[in-house]
């Protein structure tokens, strides 16, 4: 008994993290930046993901460029994809040449 409730608990978990791992590859919001020129208008905030990147203006104009490449991954292609983009953006997070403003 103790047996199929360790496997239904690991079912579960897995579940959970097939449903996140689509969730967090689908969303734009993996790497932000924003730039303020001389004036709070100029105000741009960039938002870039696996699939898009997207550029929200201070006017409230939201543009998004969906990346061309091939969207029909498979669980592990899509777990090489997420770890190969998070560990580019953490590298470039702690590269001391990358400018303060921009991390």
């Amino acid at each position: 008994m103790a047996n199929s409730g360790v496997q239904l608990l690991g079912f579960g978990l897995s579940l959970t993290g097939v449903i996140g791992l689509i969730v967090g590859t689908i969303l734009p919001q993996w790497k932000m930046s924003a730039y303020v020129g001389d004036s709070i208008i100029t105000a741009v905030a960039t938002y870039q993901g696996l699939w898009m990147s997207c550029a929200f203006q201070s006017t409230g104009q939201l543009q998004c460029k969906i990346y061309d490449s091939i969207l029909q991954l498979d669980t592990l292609c899509a777990i090489v994809a997420c770890s190969w983009f998070a560990h580019n953006v953490i590298r470039a997070f702690y590269n001391p040449y990358t400018p303060v403003n921009t991390k």
